[in-house]
């Protein structure tokens, strides 16, 4: 589990703490139809791999900037929006991650860490047939504010098709709607050119 779900709260506002203490903010049936796992939403098995995966994000980018690569295998829940879960993502790893990661108050005391300093940006690039519309939001929300404690942290790059889920686009700071039918080679290129404009632009 995280050690601190102050890591998540800070991120995701109060929508983290009602899904571990099954007493959602707003109306519950409502809120679980949206996010899509219905009367499932509550299941101690779902709360608990969703607590896992946020946890597990947050190790792997620290693994990461150790190691210099990792792998979360069940990350990138990248539906999920400071409002709420969202397209059977509860919680949003990437920018729980992001926050920890940004956040060095987060890091517990006299705890190992392996991170030397905290990050100054994160790149999100998300290659899903779906466009990451929550990590899009988030990075909206902190960036609008230049008081924001988290502006200038988040940035999102989105490839994606451009007819897939969901219906009504977020706006990432990069996005990349292909068309149906898109080849490999059209893929490859647009993802080269598109992930080198963004490294030389945000210096993640």
């Amino acid at each position: 589990r995280l050690a601190n779900i102050d890591i998540a709260r800070s991120s995701c506002n109060d929508h983290f703490l009602g899904i571990v203490q099954k007493d959602l903010s707003v109306d519950e049936n409502e809120e679980a139809r949206y996010i899509g796992f219905r009367e499932q939403t509550h299941r101690p098995e779902l709360v608990e791999r969703t607590v896992l995966e946020v946890a597990g994000t947050v190790l792997t980018c620290q693994l990461a900037c150790h190691y210099g690569i990792a792998c979360n295998v069940a990350g990138g829940t990248h539906h999920a929006s400071p409002e709420g879960g969202a397209g059977y993502t509860i919680l949003n790893d990437l920018a729980v991650a992001t926050n920890f990661m940004t956040s060095p108050e987060l890091w517990q005391p006299g705890s190992p860490s392996l991170l030397p300093q905290p990050v100054q940006r994160v790149l999100v690039i998300d290659c899903d047939v779906h466009q990451g519309d929550g990590t899009a939001k988030f990075s909206t929300l902190w960036n609008s504010d230049p008081k924001h404690p988290k502006y200038d942290t988040l940035f999102t790059l989105s490839m994606h098709c451009a007819s897939n889920y969901p219906r009504l686009k977020a706006h990432s700071t990069y996005d990349i709607g292909l068309d149906n039918g898109c080849q490999d080679e059209e893929y490859l290129q647009e993802l080269e050119t598109s992930v080198n404009k963004a490294l030389a632009q945000v210096q993640p």
